[in-house]
């Protein structure tokens, strides 16, 4: 009996090992700039085990604010389709909430939820959506939502940003600006009430005084994209 207790033990501390080895090397590979390997951490941020939760949502963090607005927007396109994600979980029974109880930093934990939003799973997105509903910095990533393949999905995050757009701050709609261009350019944003919404963004951003958007080197703060022109 004793026995058979400490190689209990002892295959769980096998299993622990291989998946700290599992999550340092999808870490490695992630910041060598091998975008795919979010995948493979992404579910590890719902481990039992605290610090492995927190080793992987802190490498999800890391990444997600290196992101330029391009880069998210491409991101976007490929996260989807890392559907490998619901084949050892249930997403639709995941909550931001049990994300938040795994995860020790506030900061860390809105990162991983608005990678979130560009899950393969539409309930969760939708959750996600709900959880960052209130954070304005999120708001880029909610604004790609209004394009999202799944109908709900693109009416909560209407129902969203057309409720916050009038009260966002300067820096915040100059950085929802390429996500709303993308918008522009996608076939499922033709809706009336979403142009409607798109116009309120065109007409906060254009009431920017031009003064608020230089920096104190001289330079304009636009985001590093092409998307920009053509709004005012």
């Amino acid at each position: 009996m004793l026995f058979s207790s400490w190689n209990h033990k002892n295959q769980r501390a096998g299993r622990e090992d291989a998946l700290y080895e599992s999550a340092r090397m999808h870490m490695a590979e992630l910041e060598a700039g091998r975008e795919q390997h979010l995948a493979a951490l992404y579910p590890m941020v719902l481990s039992r085990d605290r610090e492995l939760a927190n080793l992987a949502a802190g490498a999800v963090h890391a990444y997600m604010i290196s992101l330029d607005a391009p880069k998210i927007i491409r991101l976007d396109r490929q996260f989807r389709q890392y559907t490998s994600m619901e084949w050892t979980t249930d997403w639709t029974k995941i909550s931001p909430e049990r994300i938040r109880d795994r995860v020790s930093s506030r900061d860390v934990w809105l990162s991983v939820l608005r990678l979130g939003t560009l899950h393969p799973n539409g309930y969760f997105r939708e959750r996600c959506m709900d959880a960052l509903a209130e954070d304005e910095a999120s708001f880029p990533y909610l604004t790609l939502r209004l394009n999202d393949w799944v109908k709900q999905v693109r009416d909560r995050a209407y129902a969203i940003l057309s409720n916050r757009l009038d009260g966002v701050r300067t820096d915040t709609a100059v950085e929802m600006l390429p996500f709303f261009s993308r918008t522009k350019r996608e076939d499922v944003m033709r809706g009336s009430r979403c142009r409607r919404l798109r116009r309120s963004w065109e007409r906060k951003f254009c009431s920017i005084s031009m003064k608020s958007l230089w920096t104190e080197s001289g330079i304009i703060r636009l985001p590093q994209s092409g998307f920009y022109t053509g709004f005012c």
